[in-house]
């Protein structure tokens, strides 16, 4: 299944977790000016997905903060470098 948000924390959440395989496919622009969604493929089925969704929103999800940090500074980067090519236009 495909999951999209805007949230950098918890794509960070999202790549660290090891519950389920999750898959980084793109950075997408929004129709606002430096606003984009974060596009994963997530191998689970809906209702894990949706527990883990669930629980993350109510603080019940821990991850590794090594893995929560390197998932930032992925993302971080790709941001500065999407950032770069929408202002350079």
């Amino acid at each position: 299944m495909k999951y999209r948000t805007k949230s950098l924390q918890t794509s960070a959440s999202l790549m660290a977790q090891k519950e389920f395989d999750v898959f980084y496919l793109e950075l997408q622009a929004t129709d606002k000016l430096n606003k984009f969604e974060f596009i994963f493929e997530i191998d689970a089925e809906e209702a894990e997905f949706n527990t883990w969704i669930n629980k993350y929103i109510n603080r019940r999800v821990c991850v590794e903060p090594k893995l929560y940090d390197d998932s930032l500074n992925i993302l971080r980067d790709g941001l500065a470098l999407q950032k770069g090519r929408v202002s350079n236009k």
